[in-house]
């Protein structure tokens, strides 16, 4: 029986290793015209709603209908967009005891957790404890009669300096997060259960 030097063995071995390689086909490089986008950049664009001078939009969330949701630092109302200016803006809601939405995430399928607070822009300062976060259930929403619109109040903050941002964590739990902006914390809240500790 003839054995192998091992350091020979090994040489051998990556020897042979590099043949079968240089024996394979070449991986082929990805096709570039997928890589090119339907469009030609830049995209068009064009204005689909002004709102006037000095309004403050802040959050966006499309809708199943491809309608887009604003809400707005200026003022505590909530809109829904036409993108192909159809129709006009149609104002879903204004909560009142509030001065301010922020943030705006869907969790089932139109239904979207707004972040309504106090936010004074003459002194760029939040009132602390003023946030909460109401449930827009849009399933029976009207946009003709604007009517339908079903809301409800999920929690309030009271220990938070002022919620800004909210995205989904989980839809099956109905998990968000809430970003306080303001005070440096994460909040957690379950839109089920209402429950909404400090993260």
């Amino acid at each position: 029986m003839h054995l192998l030097h091992p350091l020979k063995a090994l040489t051998l071995s990556l020897s042979s290793l590099i043949h079968l390689t240089n024996c394979l086909p070449a991986p082929t490089s990805p096709n570039p015209d997928a890589l090119i986008p339907p469009h030609p950049l830049p995209l068009p664009v064009h204005i689909i709603h002004e709102f006037p001078k000095g309004t403050w939009v802040e959050n966006l969330a499309l809708r199943p209908s491809n309608q887009i949701l604003t809400t707005l630092v200026t003022s505590p109302d909530l809109y829904q967009i036409d993108p192909l200016s159809l129709r006009p803006p149609i104002l879903i809601h204004s909560f009142q005891g509030y001065t301010s939405l922020t943030g705006i995430v869907e969790v089932d399928p139109d239904v979207f957790y707004i972040v309504a607070g106090n936010f004074s822009l003459e002194t760029f300062t939040p009132t602390p404890g003023s946030s909460s976060v109401f449930e827009v259930n849009l399933n029976t929403f009207n946009p003709t009669k604007n009517q339908g619109a079903r809301i409800r109040l999920i929690a309030d903050f009271p220990d938070a300096v002022f919620l800004n941002g909210a995205t989904l964590l989980s839809r099956p739990r109905g998990e968000i997060l809430l970003g306080d902006s303001a005070g440096g914390t994460v909040w957690y809240l379950n839109v089920r259960t209402g429950a909404a500790p400090r993260t």
